[in-house]
C-alpha cells in the first residue's frame, strides 16, 4: 500500500459479461458510466492517478501496475469480472480490490456476498462520496473495511461532470454515449429489482444546467447519439419539461442535433 506522501494509482477495470452485448445490448458496446463518473469524484491535489482498461478493448496482459483496482458491474458480470481479478491480484499481490455498484447491493440483498469475497472491500450504495473517503483513507496508508455501507444516498443535484480525461481518451470506441440524468422512481411495480433501494422510491434529478453541458461536452468530441440512463425519466414531468426545454434551447445555440433515448 502506497503511504501518506506519493500518489496512489487507481485503476478502473470494466470486465462485463461478453454474452450481454450480443443479446439484450444487440451487439453494441456502451461506455462504462461508473468509471467516469466515479473519477470525476476522485479527491484532486495530484494524490491520485487514474487509468481504466476496458478489457472488451485491452489485453488482460497489458494492464500496468497500480495501488488499488476498482471493478463494479451487474450481476451477471461476476465470472467476467473474477477471472481479470484473479490474475491481477497474482500478477500485483500488494495492490487492493474494490468492488461496488448493483452487484455490491445485489448480493448483499441476497446474502451471496460470499461470491466477492476475492476483492478486500466491497462497497454498498452509491459510491460518489464514499470513493473519497475510501481513497483518502488509502493514501493516508489505512486499509478500508471488507464491507463498506454508504451512509446514504448520494444527492445527484451535486453531481459533477464527468472525468474529462477518461471521456477524451475512450469515448470514440464505444456505442454512442451514456449520461445519467436521474435515479429513482415513484411507482413500486412488482417486476422491479431497485424498488426496495433506500430511498428510491422518489425522483433524484440531476440539474438540467448540468445535463446540457455533458451533452455538449459530448457532442464537441464527436458523440451523435446519447442514451439517458434513469429509472423513469417522467417519473417527475416537470423536471423532465424542463430538461426537454433546456436542450431545445441548447440545441438552437449549438445546431448540435444529437439523437437522444431512455
Amino acid at each position: 500500500m502506497t503511504p501518506g506522501g506519493r500518489v496512489v494509482r487507481c485503476t478502473f477495470i470494466h470486465a462485463p459479461d461478453p454474452n450481454y452485448a450480443d443479446t439484450q445490448n444487440y451487439g453494441a458496446k456502451f461506455m462504462p458510466v461508473w468509471a467516469y463518473t466515479l473519477g470525476a469524484h476522485v479527491p484532486d491535489g495530484g494524490r491520485f492517478r487514474l487509468a481504466l482498461y476496458d478489457l472488451r478493448f485491452e489485453r488482460l496482459d497489458d494492464v500496468g501496475e497500480a495501488d488499488v483496482f476498482l471493478f463494479s458491474g451487474i450481476n451477471q458480470d461476476c465470472g467476467a469480472m473474477e477471472r481479470p481479478r484473479a490474475a491481477l491480484k497474482a500478477r500485483y499481490p500488494d495492490a487492493l480490490f474494490l468492488v461496488g455498484g448493483p452487484i455490491a447491493w445485489s448480493f448483499d440483498q441476497a446474502g451471496t456476498l460470499d461470491a466477492l469475497s476475492g476483492y478486500d472491500a466491497i462497497c454498498i450504495g452509491d459510491g460518489e462520496e464514499m470513493i473519497v473517503e475510501l481513497l483518502d483513507r488509502l493514501h493516508a496508508g489505512e486499509r478500508p473495511p471488507s464491507v463498506v455501507h454508504s451512509e446514504r444516498r448520494f444527492p445527484i443535484a451535486d453531481a459533477r461532470p464527468f472525468y474529462k480525461p477518461m471521456v477524451e481518451a475512450t469515448v470514440g470506441r464505444y456505442y454512442g454515449a451514456v449520461l445519467e440524468v436521474s435515479r429513482g422512481c415513484p411507482f413500486l411495480c412488482e417486476f422491479c429489482d431497485i424498488r426496495i433501494l433506500p430511498d428510491n422510491n422518489r425522483p433524484h434529478n440531476k440539474r438540467p444546467e448540468l445535463i446540457v453541458d455533458e451533452l455538449d461536452a459530448l457532442c464537441r468530441l464527436g458523440v451523435g447519439q446519447v442514451l439517458f440512463a434513469c429509472d423513469n425519466f417522467i417519473g417527475d414531468p416537470r423536471w423532465a419539461e424542463e430538461v426537454v426545454d433546456q436542450i431545445l434551447s441548447w440545441e438552437e445555440r449549438s445546431g448540435f442535433r444529437p439523437a437522444l433515448y431512455t
